[in-house]
């Protein structure tokens, strides 16, 4: 689990893993030209590889986005010639797409971070960096992901919105996990492990809320893919990677 680590589209991303988001979903939705491109346009940095309505993702962002995603230990490093390296680079481009449309839906829903929650959670990330790694800054500690304190400042506004877009798609859509599933999960999963092996049980309240919240994650994934399917179907989105 990685804890102390950012990514604006890190929750996305394995929301999409749990539902099973296939790599060619927008592909077999929009119009992708199939055209191999010439040797000097997948060199080319500012390539658009995919539009979205008026935005658009070029290949040194999916780029940069992959370099996060290896750093934050999501994907593993990419290896093999370029073909090779093409359906993940295909994925995280899909889960920017994914990215960009709930952004999309959530600014049109109005929904919004206060100054206040923004700060906060901004002190929680400095705070987990530098327990993390305490003779590092934070701006090493940003660094490392391949984020300046711009795109930081940009993408944990994003992450908070995302998050409370993703709180009210839950709320809509009825997502509830009973106290009799979190403590089947507690009986079949913890009860009989110990804590770090030192012979003293888990204690149910220890982890009933994050067993709580696994579950609603889980069925929240299975939401994901029929919303963003929705969401493809009325934004013009193309994709030429």
């Amino acid at each position: 689990m990685i804890s102390t680590k950012f990514s604006t589209i890190v929750l996305v991303i394995l929301l999409l893993a749990g539902a099973g988001f296939a790599a060619d979903r927008l592909r077999s939705n929009n119009d992708v030209d199939t055209e191999a491109p010439k040797a000097q346009e997948a060199t080319d940095s500012g390539r658009v590889v995919a539009t979205i309505g008026d935005e658009t993702i070029t290949l040194a962002q999916l780029d940069k986005q992959v370099d996060r995603l290896v750093a934050l230990g999501a994907i593993a490093p990419l290896e093999g010639a370029a073909e090779e390296q093409l359906p993940i680079k295909q994925a995280v481009l899909n889960q920017m797409i994914a990215e960009r449309l709930l952004l999309g839906d959530a600014r049109g829903k109005g929904i919004s971070v206060s100054e206040e929650d923004f700060l906060a959670k901004q002190e929680v990330v400095r705070e987990q960096a530098a327990a993390n790694d305490q003779e590092a800054s934070f701006e090493d500690f940003l660094a490392a992901q391949g984020l300046s304190p711009e795109e930081f400042r940009q993408a944990l506004h994003d992450q908070l919105v995302l998050e409370a877009y993703l709180d009210d798609v839950k709320i809509q859509h009825g997502v509830h996990v009973s106290d009799e599933a979190v403590r089947q999960i507690y009986d079949e999963e913890f009860a009989s492990k110990s804590v770090d092996g030192a012979g003293e049980s888990i204690k149910f309240e220890d982890v009933a809320v994050h067993i709580r919240a696994k579950l609603e994650e889980e069925q929240l994934a299975q939401l994901l893919p029929a919303l963003i399917d929705q969401l493809t179907e009325t934004a013009n989105v193309r994709v030429s990677l």
